[in-house]
Formats: C-alpha cells, structure tokens, sequence
C-alpha cells in the first residue's frame, strides 16, 4: 500500500513541470554552437523564466524570440549571461559561471530564434538534451 502511494506520488511530480517540455527551435539545421546553446538552454532550465514565440516556459523574463529584433549581438549577450545586474541592475535573471565558450553558444543558440528568416520547429527537452 505504502509502495504504492510512493509511486503515484512521483508519477505526480513527473508531470508537474508545465515548463520546458518543448522548445521552439528554427526549422534548419542548427550549427554546432546554436546545438550546444539549445543543449544549455533545457540543461539550465532557462524555460523556467523564459518562453520562445509565446511557449515552453514561464513569463517571468522576456520571450527570447524578441531578442534578435531588440538588436543585441554575441557579445552583448555574453556579457548579460554572465552578469545581468551589470547591465541592468533591476534583472531577476541569475549570473552564470559558465566557460567563455558556453556562453557564447548559448548566445549563438538565442541568436538563431529569428523566425522572421526560418518558421519554428518544435523539439522535445529530452531531444535537446541528447546534443551534450
């Protein structure tokens, strides 16, 4: 009976992440760095905060869709992925200690979600997760 109501417990909680269980990619192949940045992206649950064209996530931070048209570059991005609060000293977003080349695929990966070029695909977290 215990084993049981254990199991239907963490079959429960199985579900209960609504948040980053797909993830809007653009419909072409990714480069190395955009896979690794996807990979980063569901790794660091950035679905948490963030949603792509209105989906997979919360709305707590901005839909990253938008960030091409909102003119940031790599380098821009970067540097907020490391340190928000230098660049906007109001950003809930947590700083990531993350290697040089990390943070710049996880720039290249934001970068590629310009839908005005490619329309969107759908991939599951697990499938993102599989490109390490």
């Amino acid at each position: 009976c215990v084993g049981g109501i254990v199991f239907l417990t963490l079959m429960g909680f199985e579900g209960a992440r609504p948040y980053g269980r797909i993830i809007a990619v653009p419909d072409r192949p990714l480069t190395a760095s955009e896979t690794r940045g996807l990979y980063l992206y569901a790794d660091r649950e950035c679905a948490y905060c963030h949603q792509i064209r209105g989906k997979g996530g919360h709305r707590t931070g901005p839909d990253l869709s938008n960030i091409v048209a909102k003119g940031r570059t790599e380098d821009y991005l970067v540097r907020y992925f490391r340190n928000p609060q230098a660049i906007s000293p109001f950003s809930t977003m947590p700083r990531y200690d993350l290697p040089q080349q990390d943070l710049r695929s996880l720039a290249d990966f934001v970068l590629a979600l310009d839908f005005s070029k490619y329309p969107p695909k759908m991939v599951t977290r697990e499938e993102a997760l599989r490109h390490e």
